[in-house]
């Protein structure tokens, strides 16, 4: 469910569900924050126990384009069922590099729960403890990246190579490549099975979107880090 989205075509006025419903905009049409969707959305507001939050929705006669993550995510992230003040984004990264986690009930730790909440929430705000481009890399926190990719981050990017005597395996970010800040992206496995295994997954999902998790270090225009375990990387669903 969408919780953000443009009010305008132009796509230069970002607006929370919320505050669509304070204002009473109830008919108005409102405008995906993928841009590469051209998807219109209506805001969805009614004193349902089951939907207390208001939030946006694409019109059925403009939905949201296959390749946009947004309209996945409407269907995959319900932010009732967590509780945010409990998300400490460094924290839930160690746990994925150490592979050693916490069982937190109303905790959003899950990649796919982490990826969706940000594919419905504008990048300036927060989540928790952190804004939502610096917990996720993708198409739209693109600008934020001027000098590399460095710290705890989820990046949104597509696969590229592998080289099996190292072990390692090559990504691009971001996955449009018309814009500006482009970047190398290296993840070493050190596990042969699990390397064969990822190798063969990521290859298998080559034309989708991958999400890789890591604390990752920055050189030379490119990012590395080092994988321990299968759920440090994420494959949307696909349409």
């Amino acid at each position: 469910m969408a919780t953000h989205a443009y009010l305008d075509k132009n796509r230069t006025k970002r607006i929370s569900a919320t505050e669509a419903k304070d204002a009473n905009n109830i008919d108005k049409k409102y405008y995906c924050l993928d841009p590469c969707c051209n998807a219109i959305l209506t805001l969805k507001a009614n004193s349902s126990t089951a939907v207390p939050n208001p939030y946006f929705s694409a019109l059925p006669s403009f939905p949201h384009a296959e390749t946009c993550e947004i309209g996945k995510a409407e269907k995959e992230f319900y932010d009732q069922n967590f509780d945010p003040t409990l998300f400490i984004f460094r924290d839930i990264i160690n746990e994925y590099m150490t592979n050693n986690f916490t069982k937190n009930k109303g905790r959003l730790s899950t990649i796919s729960g982490i990826y969706y909440m940000c594919k419905t929430t504008a990048t300036n705000e927060k989540y928790g403890d952190t804004e939502i481009w610096n917990i996720l890399c993708d198409v739209r926190s693109n600008p934020r990246y001027l000098n590399g990719i460095f710290g705890p981050h989820l990046i949104e990017c597509k696969y590229y190579s592998y080289d099996t005597n190292t072990q390692i395996i090559n990504f691009q970010y971001p996955l449009n490549d018309s814009l500006k800040n482009q970047y190398k992206l290296k993840i070493h496995i050190p596990d042969k099975n699990l390397f064969l295994e990822i190798k063969k997954t990521v290859y298998n999902n080559n034309n989708h979107p991958i999400i890789l998790v890591g604390n990752w270090t920055d050189k030379n225009f490119y990012s590395k880090t080092t994988i321990t375990n299968r759920y440090q990387i994420y494959i949307p669903k696909k349409s």
